[in-house]
């Protein structure tokens, strides 16, 4: 592994960044080529933060279902200087205080097709680390494939940060096509991290439902009357915690009434109350007609 020093898992490494092998995607999106912009999701905990180029399309791709292997394409066109950066949604906070200086050691690996111009690939470690002590930005011509490593020290208090940030560079004009893979942020300083880190799917799944997760809720009750409305309210807790509180979705919504089998959503109001660990929903008409008698809620909760 080329251990140097501050690493203690060195028969299991740990590899601190969620999805580092691309392979959880909840979302079910970019299952083949389409069209990505700024703020996309191509998978689970990871985002696209700036897209310069003129078009892209991008592809979540799993390679090895056995090995737990995806990796992440791009393709489409644009000019010499625009660029990508994509960022690890979880926050990666230290809470080291100066001067108990932290190592850490981030990689990726990165192909270009046969038919790509030229790219750059550079990697900035979490931005809590203050200094970054070594990196191996690389120019990669048509067809070639590399590891970019960074090794970064923390100097100061901070949390809060990205864990890690590739940032892919175009080098001419014309169409471009490379693929990401194997990315990792381990404890302490290498000068050759592992090739290849095998995640638990199940801890790793945990890990991005922090961040993102949808359920359905269902119960049947009557609804309780006020001076002014007919109210149902259903509670629903998160099967994972999440990371701060959401934003939530609702859909698809069904309410039906007493003596009723039809759908009458149109009726009513929707409002949710959600916290890092529960979503509350409320459904309310002005009184008249038939009670509530049934709820059904889908819901997506977001940070």
């Amino acid at each position: 592994m080329g251990l140097v020093k501050g690493f203690t898992d060195i028969l299991c490494p740990q590899n601190l960044v969620p999805n580092g092998n691309f392979t959880i995607n909840q979302r079910g999106l970019f299952t083949s080529y389409s069209p990505i912009v700024s703020g996309d999701y191509p998978v689970d905990a990871w985002h696209v933060v700036t897209l310069t180029f003129d078009s892209c399309e991008a592809y979540s791709r799993l390679l090895s279902t056995t090995a737990g292997i995806a990796e992440l394409r791009f393709r489409g066109y644009g000019k010499k200087g625009q660029y990508i950066t994509l960022s690890s949604k979880e926050y990666f906070s230290l809470n080291t205080a100066y001067p108990y200086a932290v190592k850490v050691t981030a990689k990726y690996t990165i192909q270009t097709a046969p038919t790509s111009i030229p790219i750059t690939a550079r990697l900035k470690c979490p931005s809590a680390v203050t200094t970054n002590t070594y990196s191996n930005a690389k120019t990669l011509k048509p067809g070639q494939i590399s590891d970019i490593v960074t090794i970064g020290e923390n100097t100061s208090v901070t949390s809060g940060a990205y864990m890690m940030l590739p940032w892919i560079t175009l080098e001419a004009d014309g169409y471009f096509e490379f693929y990401l893979s194997r990315a990792m942020l381990l404890s302490g300083e290498f000068v050759n991290p592992p090739n290849h880190i095998v995640t638990n799917h199940t801890d790793d799944l945990l890990r991005c439902k922090r961040h993102y997760q949808t359920g359905l809720t269902k119960a049947a009750f009557l609804g309780r009357e006020t001076a002014s409305a007919y109210t149902v309210a259903l509670t629903t807790n998160f099967g994972v915690s999440m990371i701060a509180t959401p934003s939530i979705v609702l859909e698809p919504l069904e309410v039906f009434e007493e003596g009723s089998s039809t759908n009458v959503v149109e009726n009513y109001t929707f409002s949710s109350s959600p916290t890092a660990n529960l979503v509350t929903v409320s459904a309310f008409k002005d009184i008249g007609g038939a009670k509530p008698s049934q709820l059904s809620v889908g819901w997506t909760a977001t940070v």
